[in-house]
């Protein structure tokens, strides 16, 4: 099973994703861009995803303002459903990952993005 990791930050192959808890010393982050959500504990785990376009979401959403990437991912803890969303969308946590690959060709525009499943009404 692929699992995939929507950002905008500098990961590299053979690096960790960690909770934002204890990513850089901190358990606050950069606001995301409007009409995106984020669940109520994203400090506390690692999200992924099955699917690459819902990954794409997420990286189009994810704060900061590098460019959206999709990291293939391989986690290093227990993988869990993600109760934020419903199993169709293939949606997970995990304590974390390690990276295996980085995608920066996106399979969608920031537009289809915002009309995507992790945007708000």
């Amino acid at each position: 099973m692929t699992f995939y990791h929507g950002t905008r930050r500098g990961f590299k192959p053979g690096g960790y994703l960690l909770p934002r808890a204890f990513h850089e010393g901190r358990a606050t982050a950069a606001p995301l861009s409007p009409g995106c959500v984020q669940p109520e504990d994203a400090a506390e785990y690692v999200y992924i995803t099955e699917s690459e376009d819902l990954a794409w979401a997420y990286a189009w959403c994810s704060p900061g303002r590098g460019r959206p990437k999709v990291l293939v991912v391989e986690p290093t803890g227990p993988v869990v459903p993600d109760s934020e969303h419903s199993p169709a969308m293939l949606a997970y946590r995990t304590t974390s990952a390690r990276v295996v690959a980085v995608h920066i060709e996106p399979l969608m525009t920031e537009a289809e993005a915002r009309e995507g499943w992790v945007m708000t009404s």
